[in-house]
């Protein structure tokens, strides 16, 4: 009879789960401190929305200050209210054409199936946004419907971090550390080990994702020693560091250019930090202060510091399994040709010297068509695939580099909808995912087999680990003694050896020129002096 009375007690509290389950209650527990939260239940999974990852800078100089850790065990709070959006870091607003944001937003979010199984945590996707290092937010590049993610028993969480000139303007006699928005990243990756637990979260596995300028932050910190233990994979999409928009070569000549256009005199050492304040930098902040890459326009304020071409020749001290692609087209739609106009040039190389013959080069040598076909190739691809080779040859951990080539959505950021998407019944993409291409029953299974790719990478270190009728590929890793394969993603998934076209051993030359003074075996160039 005890014993029936027993499972009749068991059963009745395991109907009240299922039903606060299906209810859609989502709240966590803070066992050490007491302190408990909620968030929002909607389409079908938990969303804590503004978790503060780093306390509130305190003036002066907020601006320029390295963030502080927020471990949610340390606060007095004892209950959290996580269903609201947190505000943008300050950046420029193209709706109200002013400057928007704050420098309070140092916030997270966390997307996770309820109920949390201490038994069984779910393996974490980390996302970080693009945007050139000055736009875009936690909830940006369809980030905001991770739902095919969580779907897959995956916590996904996406944050904000400080952009422009208030996260990377730079001068180290001054005071004012480097990259803090890089830094601001690293806070967030530090709070995923201390808290994503209470999330139902595995801070033993945790994959970082980016896109465009995320993925080159996502390079940074995989050659950054103090990240050691922070994340366990990486996923690379569409950007790395040695894209030349993702690093800045002269901090000085950004901010002179900052300074003229502000109408401010930053010319008193030991005093730029007041100046700037004065200034009311996080309100005047100006658009859009670029320098110039072969006449093309790049964003100033990015991250600095030791040159990438420099950094990825050294061991990488995060040796962690890669996945790294790009769109087959990529910044295509946005190259404009007059971009070889060289009418306020400014960015410098380590060796500049051969840049006019090149330049010669490139505008008299070549066709047009060409010329927009180099320019891509300088602009982003080049550089992913570059970064694929440095870092497979140094890493022991595998690399798997890919290339998307969907018919119609080829260019930079047309992959993303694939994988960001509500979930429904057919597995389609979903009109609400603002995904401008036709949602066909084709993309729909293209969809589902990135997002398993995806998924198992996030959760197993490999996109294949095992035979799947649904991918019917084997994606293989990616390797320089082994004809470089890499995963085609297009109509049908098929892995194709990499196979340099005309544009990328134009550019390889140019690239092993400027940055590497290697300009004595360029045979199209028979014009530059031999030395």
């Amino acid at each position: 009879m005890q014993i029936q009375v027993v499972v009749l007690i068991i059963t009745i509290l395991w109907c009240c789960v299922v039903c606060q389950s299906s209810g859609g209650e989502c709240k966590f527990h803070i066992p050490h401190n007491g302190a408990q939260g909620t968030g929002i239940y909607s389409r079908g999974f938990c969303h804590f929305l503004g978790v503060p990852y780093a306390r509130p800078i305190a003036a002066p100089w907020r601006e320029f200050q390295v963030a502080d850790g927020a471990n949610l065990e340390d606060y007095p709070i004892k209950f959290w209210n996580f269903t609201q959006h947190a505000g943008n870091c300050t950046q420029y607003d193209f709706e109200e054409r002013t400057i928007g944001g704050s420098d309070d937003c140092l916030y997270l979010n966390v997307y996770t199936q309820p109920w949390i199984d201490p038994q069984n945590p779910k393996a974490v996707l980390v996302w970080i946004h693009g945007g050139t290092f000055n736009f875009g937010s936690g909830y940006t590049d369809h980030a905001d419907v991770p739902d095919a993610f969580v779907a897959s028993n995956i916590t996904v969480v996406t944050l904000n971090y400080r952009l422009g000139a208030m996260g990377f303007l730079y001068r180290v006699d001054e005071g004012i550390p480097e990259n803090v928005g890089l830094l601001d990243q690293q806070e967030a990756l530090r709070w995923i080990q201390h808290n994503i637990g209470h999330f139902g979260g595995d801070a033993t596995r945790v994959t970082l994702m980016g896109w465009s300028a995320g993925s080159a932050a996502v390079s940074y910190h995989l050659y950054t020693p103090s990240n050691e233990g922070l994340f366990h994979a990486a996923i690379m999409m569409s950007g790395s560091f040695l894209n030349p928009w993702a690093y800045a070569p002269s901090p000085q000549e950004c901010l002179v250019k900052l300074c003229n256009q502000m109408g401010i005199s930053c010319n008193y050492p030991g005093y730029l930090r007041e100046i700037l304040t004065a200034a009311k930098l996080y309100k005047n902040l100006p658009f859009w202060i670029t320098i110039s890459f072969f006449g093309m326009p790049y964003p100033c304020f990015v991250p600095t510091g030791k040159l990438p071409q420099i950094v990825v020749k050294m061991k990488p001290p995060m040796d962690v399994p890669l996945m790294i692609g790009y769109t087959s087209h990529e910044t295509l739609k946005l190259v404009d040709l007059n971009f070889m106009d060289t009418t306020g040039y400014d960015y410098t190389y380590p060796n500049a010297k051969q840049l006019n013959t090149i330049m010669d080069y490139l505008n008299f040598s070549l066709p047009e068509a060409n010329q927009t076909d180099i320019l891509v190739m300088a602009d982003l691809i080049y550089g992913v695939v570059k970064f694929a080779e440095e870092y497979s040859k140094t890493a022991k951990s595998d690399t798997f580099l890919y290339k998307f080539s969907m018919p119609n959505a080829e260019c930079h950021g047309d992959d993303l909808p694939f994988i960001f998407r509500e979930n429904n019944d057919d597995g389609g993409l979903s009109k609400s995912s603002n995904n401008a291409k036709e949602i066909t029953e084709e993309n729909a299974n293209l969809g589902t087999q990135m997002v398993r790719l995806w998924s198992n990478f996030v959760k197993f270190r490999n996109p294949t680990p095992v035979n799947d009728s649904l991918l019917n590929v084997k994606w293989n890793k990616f390797a320089m003694n082994e004809g470089k394969l890499f995963l085609n993603i297009a109509q049908q998934l098929h892995m194709q050896n990499f196979v340099e076209d005309s544009s990328f051993s134009i550019w390889h030359g140019i690239y092993e020129c400027l940055y590497y003074g290697n300009c004595i075996s360029l045979p199209i160039f028979d014009t530059i002096p031999k030395h």
